[in-house]
């Protein structure tokens, strides 16, 4: 870290930090130093510290950070608060297990669900858009880490649960499927909050 504050003295101790938070300095380490996130955390604390003449041309020394790495969760959570994206694996990812446990599809294995199943989709809802000529009806593309299931909401099943699809982001969605000429389609029943990770992430909204 040292050596990258030398040969890029423009960096400064507030764009370091951060970079470190999302996983971008992880790759200064070799393969031999254990270096993770919260490594290059102490790391970047250290190295913006200013050393004074006694200590500047001591050489770089390797990182004895005595931090633990972090949690999926942590890691999640820095992520879409530093970048509003992950570039690691999708939230449901880590809770497929226990999705399958509730009776969820994937979205990749809806395309081999009978047309009129009872089905229940998961996922983060990546947009969602009530076109004013569609008589109502509201549009959910469901992402997880297969892919992206599309739900459509009557209009009475819209009102009944209009504050949930305004506020979560992540949706849980039980009705049945519509799987017409290879077009798939869950008419969503029922509606409900997934709590998968507790942070703001970024979706448009077309209604």
């Amino acid at each position: 870290m040292e050596e990258l504050r030398r040969r890029v003295p423009e960096l400064r101790g507030e764009e370091l930090t951060p970079l470190a938070e999302v996983g971008a300095l992880n790759s200064t380490y070799g393969p031999n130093q254990n270096g993770h996130r919260r490594t290059a955390l102490w790391d970047v604390a250290r190295a913006i510290q200013t050393p004074g003449p006694l200590f500047s041309n001591l050489p770089a020394s390797q990182s004895d950070a005595p931090l633990e790495r972090m949690t999926n969760d942590e890691r999640l959570l820095a992520d879409y608060q530093g970048t509003g994206m992950t570039t690691g694996p999708h939230p449901l990812f880590y809770s497929r297990s226990e999705l399958t446990g509730m009776g969820v599809t994937t979205a990749l294995r809806l395309r081999s669900i009978a047309d009129g199943s009872r089905v229940t989709v998961a996922g983060y809802a990546i947009t969602t858009q009530r076109p004013g000529t569609a008589s109502g009806l509201l549009f959910v593309s469901l992402e997880d880490e297969t892919g992206i299931a599309n739900a459509v909401v009557m209009p009475n099943v819209y009102e009944q649960y209009r504050l949930l699809l305004k506020r979560a982001h992540f949706l849980l969605i039980k009705g049945t499927m519509q799987n017409v000429d290879s077009v798939l389609t869950v008419r969503a029943e029922t509606i409900q909050p997934l709590n998968v990770i507790a942070v703001e992430m970024a979706s448009r909204s077309f209604r």
